[in-house]
């Protein structure tokens, strides 16, 4: 009878008795699973109803706070933020994966489609800094509801927030939720892709302009590095993207394209 502790100091934990089952190597490379939610991630819930008609634009900060009225984690009501899930600057890979379909409003175009009510929250300015630029966090299924999991140690967040239940309205779409904990996740990656032997990977294949397939391939390390994570040397220290969040030499802007020839 399996007990409650692990009793060896290495543990290892395999996916449909499959060790090489094939990774993303980043964020802009996943496809989202649409209709195809982890089991877990579509339990029952209010009905996502829109809190009333799409806010102008202009107005969505002052809407989400109106909403929010708290920080969703903290239930602090001062200095408070919006935060995107899906942050800004994965607006093309947004785009790509039609995740517009989860939005309550339809009338978003171009880089405005992330500035949505599905999309957005409301946060404490440390906790949001903690979510953005840290990615110390991100909210899951757990228990039949949301949770705040921590994925980062943190001297004053992590003991008072973490695995608690946030107060998110009902109109925020799981979907976004699901893509905000796969793109605070796949950073954690890359140290297990950049070293050791070959790895499996997935990528989207380019055939021809417009079309393509995702594909699996054996690579090895130098070869990851070289495709998906180049060095990038800036001037500036500290580079930080429209979200807030640190330019961490993953490609920017959305899924890149590997291409291949044949001989």
């Amino acid at each position: 009878m399996i007990g409650s502790t692990l009793a060896r100091t290495t543990t290892y934990f395999t996916v449909s008795a499959d060790d090489q089952y094939a990774v993303y190597p980043s964020f802009q490379y996943w496809t989202f699973p649409h209709g195809r939610l982890p089991r877990g991630w579509n339990f029952s819930q209010p009905a996502r109803l829109a809190s009333g008609p799409p806010p102008a634009h202009s107005n969505i900060t002052s809407a989400v706070l109106a909403r929010d009225q708290e920080c969703i984690v903290s239930g602090h009501k001062d200095i408070m933020e919006r935060a995107h899930l899906c942050p800004v600057q994965e607006t093309v890979w947004f785009q790509t994966n039609n995740m517009s379909q989860y939005n309550q409003s339809l009338l978003l175009v171009a880089s405005n489609t992330t500035d949505d009510m599905s999309n957005l929250i409301a946060l404490k300015e440390d906790v949001r800094t903690a979510f953005d630029k840290k990615r110390m966090f991100a909210i899951v299924a757990k228990q039949g509801g949301w949770m705040v999991q921590f994925l980062q140690p943190s001297n004053s967040l992590d003991p008072e927030y973490h695995i608690i239940k946030p107060k998110l309205h009902p109109e925020v779409a799981p979907e976004h939720i699901l893509t905000r904990f796969a793109w605070a996740v796949f950073p954690l990656l890359r140290p297990f892709l950049k070293q050791g032997p070959e790895r499996k990977i997935r990528v989207f294949e380019k055939i021809t302009d417009g079309f393509g397939e995702e594909t699996e391939t054996y690579m090895d390390a130098d070869t990851i590095k070289k495709l998906f994570f180049p060095s990038r040397k800036s001037s500036k220290k500290g580079n930080e993207t429209d979200d807030g969040a640190p330019d961490d030499g993953e490609p920017a802007g959305g899924r890149s394209v590997h291409e291949t020839t044949t001989a």
